[in-house]
């Protein structure tokens, strides 16, 4: 799957009109597409889709698995807490729910922490440290000067 505006979705690039409501609705056309191209095997039937959505296709069965990294992780949680009876499995990579200890982890300012918190500024803004020549291109880019920080 392709997500609206990336990948061979048309238009490329294209944000007009997205919300996680519409993705999440673009994975269940799909997989409803698939099982009507006979993409899905449908000679299972599952536990699960005796108790599918009343907005779900009878005899149309879950999906074995998501997988999901990064972004798709939300995108794959998301789905399933909509559709619930229409995943059977998910492998989520890449996790990052962006809760505060993780934007700090990727682009906190060390010194602000370390002199706040007690906690050691060598695991602050790792963004900086694993990736320091993509880092100084991000900063450019962030309309922000380089005093200032990224983060709450």
């Amino acid at each position: 799957l392709d997500q609206r505006g990336s990948g061979r979705s048309t238009p490329l690039g294209q944000v007009d009109g997205q919300s996680l409501d519409l993705l999440v609705e673009d994975v269940e056309r799909l997989r409803i597409h698939l099982f009507d191209k006979g993409l899905l095997p449908g000679n299972v039937v599952y536990a699960a889709e005796e108790r599918a959505s009343s907005d779900t296709p009878k005899g149309v069965r879950p999906w074995d698995l998501i997988l999901g990294g990064s972004w798709g992780c939300t995108l794959a949680m998301a789905y399933a807490h909509r559709y619930p009876t229409n995943v059977r499995s998910m492998v989520l990579r890449g996790v990052c729910l962006f809760r505060p200890r993780e934007i700090d982890w990727l682009f906190g300012d060390p010194i602000e922490y370390s002199n706040t918190t007690g906690v050691s500024s060598s695991i602050w803004n790792m963004a900086s440290k694993v990736f320091p020549d993509g880092w100084v291109e991000f900063r450019k880019g962030s309309g922000v000067d380089e005093d200032s920080k990224l983060s709450r």
